[in-house]
């Protein structure tokens, strides 16, 4: 100030001959990644790449030279350094600029079918919250093969062989976070019904119904409600007919 007093910001500026960063729109994104990142700086060039902590970015689109489009990659809750790096081999780092959040733990909320026979291989479906890619699915203490996420709240597999009785089921995120449901599925060594065609009818009664599943065998009686179908016939271990 003209009084003579002063004050310093030691490394307040930078001069560089590459990219320059200035901000992140939005700073903050979960751990799971996925997050649509604006880079706003200078001197960005076309084919430009993008680090977080030495991860690389996808979707990399560089605007102009002002401002670069990215996705952010998975990481684990922090503040992350972020690097855009041109094709010369320039780069420029903005430490801390990005802070990755936990991300919210699995939950089930319900499981269908949820009785199946202990050779497996039964379709089962998983619904519940904050299911992410690359998650794993454990039924009695058995890893399911290639759970397909079909969005944050579904869950699609074949179950694994076991032996009899109730399982507990769990779903694991990539980042360790995981939710049980005790008791959540049951393998048999008897019949177990899948589905039933039509699934309506009269009051009256009298309607032809086709039952699928497995494990079904000859002399088997099917009940609805507790009241016995008539003309029952077990077509084969896998359908029954009746009215």
């Amino acid at each position: 100030n003209p009084d003579g007093q002063s004050g310093t910001l030691e490394d307040g500026f930078t001069y560089t001959d590459g990219p320059a960063l200035s901000t992140l729109d939005p700073d903050t994104g979960p751990a799971t990644g996925g997050t649509a990142v604006t880079i706003t700086g200078i001197d960005f060039a076309p084919g430009a790449t993008v680090f977080f902590d030495g991860l690389s970015a996808s979707s990399v689109v560089v605007v102009d030279d002002t401002e670069i489009t990215c996705v952010t990659p998975a990481h684990e809750p922090a503040d992350v350094d972020v690097l855009v790096r041109n094709p010369d081999g320039t780069e420029s780092t903005l430490v801390g600029a990005f802070h990755y959040e936990p991300a919210d733990p699995p939950t089930i909320d319900s499981v269908y079918l949820t009785l199946g026979p202990t050779a497996g291989n039964t379709p089962v479906v998983i619904t519940g919250t904050g299911f992410v890619s690359g998650l794993t699915v454990q039924m009695g203490g058995t890893f399911v093969a290639f759970p397909l996420v079909v969005n944050a709240t579904t869950i699609s597999f074949l179950s694994p062989t076991h032996s009899a009785g109730w399982v507990d089921v769990i779903v694991g995120n990539p980042d360790g976070q995981s939710d049980t449901l005790a008791d959540g599925y049951a393998y048999t060594n008897g019949p177990v019904p899948s589905s039933v065609t039509p699934s309506s009818g009269s009051t009256a009664g009298g309607t032809a119904v086709t039952v699928s599943g497995t494990g079904f065998a000859p002399g088997a009686t099917v009940k609805f409600d507790g009241t016995l179908a008539t003309s029952v016939v077990v077509v084969s271990e896998t359908e029954i007919t009746c009215d």
